[in-house]
C-alpha cells in the first residue's frame, strides 16, 4: 500500500511538473501565436467601464477588438511593436504604442504595452520586475513591474496552464481581466 502511494505522489508531482514545463515553454516563446476571447473592466478615480474583449497576437502584431453588450460600440486595435491604429466606424487613431493611443485618445493611462505578456504571466521583457510563485503549483501569484502590481487567481485546469483571471492595479487605476477562452494559432 505505501509503495502505491509512493508511485501516486510521484506520477502526480511529474503530471505537475510537466504541466508547469509546458506552460512555461508556451508562455516564453514568442513564436507561438495567440488569441484569447474574455471580458475586462477598467477604472480610475473618476470613472469605471467594462467590456468584451477579444485579442490576437502574432509574433509582435496583435489584433484586438473591444465591444460593449451585443457588440455596442465596436472598437479595433491594430499594430506591432512600431504603431498602433485605433477604428470606430468611419474614425481613426494612429500613435507609437498601445499606452500612447490611450493617453492621446482619453488621457488615460494604462499599462497596455504591458498587457501582452501578463495575460501570459510574464514581465514584459529587458523590464525590472518581482513575482510570486505559489508555493504548491509554481505558478505566478503576483508580478510587480512598472509600477504596477498584476495578481493571478485563476489557472486553466490543463495543460497549457494559462491564466484565466488576473487583476492589475496602481495607485487609483485598476483593471480585472476574466478569459473565458485561449486559442493557441497555427
Amino acid at each position: 500500500m505505501n509503495n502505491l502511494v509512493t508511485r501516486f505522489a510521484a506520477m502526480t508531482l511529474s503530471l505537475v511538473l510537466v504541466g508547469c514545463a509546458s506552460f512555461s515553454n508556451l508562455s516564453h516563446d514568442e513564436n507561438i501565436d495567440w488569441a484569447f476571447k474574455g471580458k475586462m473592466a477598467v477604472k480610475n478615480s473618476v470613472e469605471a467601464s467594462s467590456f468584451n474583449v477579444i485579442w490576437r497576437q502574432e509574433a509582435s502584431a496583435f489584433d484586438i477588438e473591444l465591444s460593449g453588450p451585443l457588440g455596442q460600440g465596436r472598437i479595433n486595435v491594430y499594430g506591432d511593436h512600431a504603431s498602433a491604429t485605433l477604428v470606430q466606424g468611419k474614425d481613426q487613431w494612429t500613435a507609437n504604442s498601445l499606452e500612447d493611443l490611450l493617453w492621446d485618445l482619453q488621457q488615460i493611462s494604462l499599462p497596455l504595452d504591458y498587457l501582452r505578456y501578463w495575460v501570459r504571466a510574464l514581465p514584459k521583457p529587458n523590464e525590472p520586475y518581482k513575482q510570486q510563485l505559489n508555493e504548491t503549483s509554481g505558478f505566478i501569484n503576483e508580478l510587480t513591474q512598472a509600477g504596477w502590481t498584476v495578481q493571478y487567481s485563476r489557472y486553466q485546469d490543463s495543460p497549457p496552464f494559462m491564466p484565466t483571471k488576473l487583476s492589475f492595479s496602481r495607485e487609483d487605476r485598476s483593471g480585472k481581466l476574466v478569459i473565458r477562452e485561449w486559442s493557441l494559432l497555427q
